[in-house]
């Protein structure tokens, strides 16, 4: 009965309690001048490779010879002397890029120099000029834009120093000078799109501004017309002490209100108008209006829980003293606008690049990469691992499969059947 439910011999059963491990790992020093033979070859193979490597040209060279250049650029986080606005976002979308508000400023200008307004600027005006064989290719068909493109990322890095802050804008080339220019180059496309973005937001700020001081002088000219009317019609009229409270507090609402509808205008301009903050200031313009009318004209409910009730004040006195507020609010706010206006231009004649490069590309004289004695320290490695485990594998082979007449018989009938089915799809393929 036993034998019945046992199939497998008792040989089979014991195979691996028979492996003796330690003869396999010595199994090496019996092949010792095969391995010292066959890894001196692979050694000095891949050690001429190496060689060859380094003797051939950079341009035809299979494993050529790389120089870094790198800048150190420092990037002011999400404000400037020169650059002055709140959505860092309209920088990136000043060249078509699509970037969270919430990123730093850095992570813009990483973006930016990645974007494809940059590469191809990049690519068109240097580097086709100094890679004459990839501009053939080029020309022919062979590459397109998006292939140079990615070959231009892959040998540039843009990354910023956490300890220091600095932006470094690197790029290694068999050409050394190459690899400068090709820095130097990114800085230039850079500087252009902040530039010229710099120069965008001063100028709108400074048309917005020349806009708002030609209305408030039209609003001066009215004022004062309707105040030397009402003079010539009423004489000056001492104004009351409540009726001063009064048109002081109706003239600093106006004031505000006139700010606050300038924000509202340069918000709808440069920002979504759904956003939370231009929600908010459409409520603060809409409150400031309903304070000026219960001020000047008073509540429907006739509570007038601002001021005094407006019945006790001389009407003409009422009228004089606004009026007269009105053309000096008029001229402090005009004044205000005059000397913004001035700094304004000033900035704008000495605007610059948001970016300032700390430490500029220099042609390097040292190889940046590769390391051969690396390739042929770990080459050495590999080929020790991989020619000890062949030896050991064969061996254990040789000793306790082959001789185990077990386990052969199931490997010949496992290879028989593989030349069975090959043979059959041979005859199947040939009708």
């Amino acid at each position: 009965m036993a034998d019945s439910k046992s199939t497998v011999p008792e040989e089979g059963k014991s195979f691996f309690s028979k492996i003796d491990f330690f003869e396999l790992l010595i199994c090496p020093l019996k092949y010792k001048v095969i391995l010292i033979i066959i890894n001196s070859l692979i050694i000095a193979f891949v050690l001429g490779i190496l060689i060859l490597s380094k003797i051939l040209s950079p341009e035809v060279s299979f494993l050529p010879d790389l120089y870094l250049s790198r800048a150190k650029v420092l990037i002011p986080e999400n404000q400037s002397s020169n650059l002055n606005f709140d959505d860092i976002g309209n920088l990136a979308g000043n060249i078509g890029l699509n970037v969270s508000k919430r990123v730093s400023t850095t992570q813009v200008v990483i973006s930016i120099l990645e974007s494809n307004t940059v590469l191809d600027g990049v690519i068109d005006e240097l580097f086709l000029e100094k890679k004459p064989m990839l501009k053939e290719a080029y020309e022919n068909g062979e590459l397109t834009k998006q292939n140079l493109r990615n070959i231009v990322l892959s040998n540039a890095y843009f990354r910023k120093d956490e300890q220091t802050g600095f932006l470094l804008v690197s790029y290694h080339d068999i050409n050394p000078v190459v690899a400068k220019e090709m820095v130097e180059y990114f800085l230039i496309m850079l500087n252009r799109a902040t530039y010229n973005f710099a120069l965008t937001q001063t100028s709108f700020k400074r048309k917005f501004i020349e806009e708002r001081i030609e209305e408030i002088n039209d609003k001066l000219i009215k004022a004062k017309k309707e105040y030397l009317l009402f003079q010539q019609e009423h004489g000056i009229i001492s104004p009351t002490q409540e009726a001063i409270e009064i048109t002081n507090t109706i003239a600093a609402l106006r004031a505000e209100l006139i700010n606050k509808e300038a924000e509202l205008e340069n918000y709808y301009r440069t920002h979504q108008t759904g956003a939370e903050d231009y929600s908010q200031l459409g409520y603060d313009v809409f409150n400031l209006k309903q304070k000026i009318r219960r001020l000047t004209v008073g509540d429907e409910d006739g509570s007038d829980d601002l001021i005094l009730s407006k019945k006790r004040i001389s009407e003409l006195s009422m009228e004089f003293t606004e009026l007269k507020t009105r053309v000096d609010n008029y001229k402090d706010i005009y004044t205000s606008l005059l000397n913004e206006l001035e700094l304004i231009q000033i900035q704008e004649k000495s605007e610059g690049a948001m970016i300032q490069v700390i430490d500029p590309p220099e042609v390097s004289s040292r190889k940046f990469g590769p390391s051969r004695s690396k390739i042929l320290f770990q080459a050495i490695i590999i080929v020790l691992f991989l020619s000890i485990c062949t030896v050991i594998g064969i061996e254990f082979f040789k000793l306790y499969i082959w001789t185990n007449e077990f386990l052969k018989e199931k490997i010949l009938i496992v290879l028989s059947y593989l030349r069975f089915r090959k043979k059959n799809m041979k005859k199947t393929s040939e009708k």
